[in-house]
């Protein structure tokens, strides 16, 4: 199972064995101004973001075009989440299923 954020915020019921969720191999920290390596990928002036779903690093030119994406993805994620309010689970995947 991954989304484990969203499942749990939305209180989804999941049946699942584990989570798809990998720890950092030779995670070490790293000092100040120093680039940063996520999964081995230098991530030297880039913008690193993460959640518990995992780490991506945006170059510093698309910064701002990744960061308008996100907030149309989280607007999209909240007037979905405002149609679904108050269905029960059945209803809310018929209506997803439809879409």
């Amino acid at each position: 199972m991954g989304d484990q954020e969203e499942t749990t915020e939305h209180a989804l019921p999941v049946i699942a064995r584990h989570l798809t969720l990998a720890r950092g191999v030779g995670a070490s920290p790293s000092s100040p101004n120093e680039p940063v390596r996520c999964g081995g990928v230098r991530c030297g002036g880039d913008v690193a973001v993460g959640d518990g779903a995992g780490v991506v690093c945006i170059p510093v030119e698309r910064a701002t075009e990744v960061a308008e994406l996100g907030q149309g993805y989280a607007r999209d994620d909240e007037a979905a989440a405002a149609e679904l309010q108050g269905l029960t689970f059945s209803a809310a995947m018929a209506k997803f299923l439809r879409i």
